[in-house]
């Protein structure tokens, strides 16, 4: 019978927290309390400090953040005014653009993640009916 001392190789408990503990630091397991959903949409996004502007599109987004590739590196902790292009039409008629105000949290080349401060839809002029249909 072993009363205790040293043991070989690692000792695993049947403790839900440790498992948790465990799944949460291996490599590859994806720690964020929002759900992303990839979707790709045209957006446009202006800096203020320093002055950029340009256009891009978007990898994915959730309740509380947004990445987005970018024509050029942003610095992080930049403010931006985002607008994106939303595929959905308010009363199967009018354009909506979803308005977003945010910081960038994190820059890798001209992928950008923005933590979303404020947001709102916005309607558009509706695509004149030349617009709106393909010539045939």
């Amino acid at each position: 019978m072993h009363l205790g001392g040293a043991k070989k190789g690692p000792i695993l408990r049947n403790n839900k927290y440790e498992v948790f503990l465990m799944l949460m630091n291996s490599p590859g397991i994806d720690r964020r309390s929002r759900i992303r959903y990839p979707i790709t949409l045209n957006v446009s996004y202006r800096c203020c400090r320093p002055d950029i502007a340009g256009l891009g599109s978007t990898i994915n987004i959730s309740s509380s953040g947004l990445l987005f590739r970018a024509e050029c590196p942003l610095p992080v902790n930049s403010t931006l005014d985002l607008t994106l292009e939303w595929p959905a039409l308010l009363n199967e008629q009018t354009p909506l653009q979803l308005k977003l105000s945010g910081r960038v949290i994190r820059a890798d080349s001209t992928d950008v993640v923005v933590r979303i401060q404020r947001y709102g839809f916005h309607t558009r002029r509706p695509l004149a009916l030349s617009q709106a249909m393909p010539a045939a």
